[in-house]
């Protein structure tokens, strides 16, 4: 190779890697040629320096942090708040990673809380969990998250014009990501569940409600959750001539809560919703057959007809249809019918749409 294509040839790996060889470390990027080097950016030389000096500190430097972590910490015990959280902030800005971080940092979400800075709290909170997911300090945090998201939720800590209600369900959303099995995870999958329905976002109401039932079988929620759930799903049917299978399924939640909970306080109503899903499902079935019927499809309208008396005993539309079978000719008398379509048959209308309909919400949540 020419000697001038070397140089070259380096710059072009350089560039393929960034523009730069700051991810190829300090040392080494001081190793090549003038003209290669990088430059690291200003938070980069901050990081660096910051770490050494924690690295190089002195004993004397050791015990000065720690004795302003005690000062701190003394404020709070004296019902200090607003100087106890400046005093922590002090401390984690001028003396960072030491022994006493941790500590500090959840000390720091007490005086905010005691302070009524809310929204400090808050955010020191996903500070905290970012950077310690796993302490001694868990039960509390997951007790303290929790309380404050229920007043975020009750609009305790609303300002004259906004609403704060969405900082609880982010709160109530990071507890049961942090603290999946704790105790307060169930009731934070609930109110989630709620907030969501009432929100009509039936897709989040849904996935909060089944990790109930799922994760939590033997919550106190459990029962009314695997009700909600067949709510939920219930909420999204728009009609007979739609959404088949979403129908399929908040009937299997309705008749699973009905069998799993004897002494649930919604099995009347459960009971009512299976009967209307059974005839709306009937229904379905029978407005296929008709579609053939009216298009001069006999064979294929009896085949759908037969099948609602089939498989839907005792509802309106079996009743119909089974009248609809009397009436129809015979297949000997039936010249040149089309044959019977592949089951299932696309829907009537050719619509597959399962946007949900608020006038279909049913009651009783």
């Amino acid at each position: 190779m020419h000697k001038r294509a070397v140089p070259f040839a380096m710059l072009a790996i350089v560039i393929a890697f960034g523009g730069g060889c700051r991810s190829f470390g300090r040392k080494f990027n001081e190793a090549l040629p003038e003209f290669l080097r990088s430059d690291p950016g200003a938070s980069e030389v901050e990081r660096y320096r910051q770490r050494a000096r924690v690295l190089k500190r002195t004993p004397e430097e050791i015990a000065a942090a720690h004795e302003s972590f005690l000062a701190a910490k003394a404020l709070l015990e004296a019902g200090d708040y607003e100087n106890a959280s400046v005093a922590f902030e002090d401390f984690l800005e001028e003396y960072p990673d030491t022994s006493d971080d941790k500590e500090a940092r959840f000390l720091l979400i007490k005086a905010y809380l005691g302070d009524e800075e809310f929204d400090d709290a808050k955010k020191a909170i996903k500070t905290f969990l970012s950077t310690y997911p796993i302490t001694s300090y868990n039960d509390e945090l997951e007790d303290i998250m929790y309380q404050l998201a229920v007043e975020y939720l009750n609009g305790e800590h609303d300002s004259f014009i906004f609403s704060s209600k969405s900082d609880g369900v982010s709160l109530l959303r990071d507890l049961v990501l942090y603290f999946p099995n704790g105790i307060h995870a169930d009731d934070a999958q609930w109110k989630l569940g709620k907030w969501y329905y009432d929100e009509k976002d039936w897709i989040e109401a849904e996935a909060a409600y089944a990790a109930i039932v799922e994760n939590h079988p033997d919550s106190p929620w459990a029962p009314r959750a695997q009700y909600n759930r067949g709510l939920t799903r219930f909420a999204q049917v728009k009609g007979p001539e739609y959404d088949g299978e979403i129908m399929k399924s908040a009937l299997a939640d309705f008749r699973l809560y009905l069998d799993r909970y004897p002494e649930g306080d919604r099995r009347e109503k459960a009971r009512k919703h299976v009967e209307t899903l059974r005839e709306l499902l009937a229904e379905k079935e029978l407005s296929i057959g008709e579609w053939y019927l009216d298009h001069d499809w006999p064979r294929a309208a009896r085949y759908y007809f037969a099948k609602t008396v089939d498989q839907h005993q005792g509802t309106q539309a079996a009743e119909r249809a089974a009248q609809l079978l009397r009436e129809l000719p015979s297949d000997r008398d039936v010249e040149d019918s089309p044959a019977l379509p592949t089951d299932p048959a696309p829907s009537p209308k050719g619509e597959t749409d399962s946007k949900p309909n608020a006038n279909a919400k049913p009651k009783g949540k």
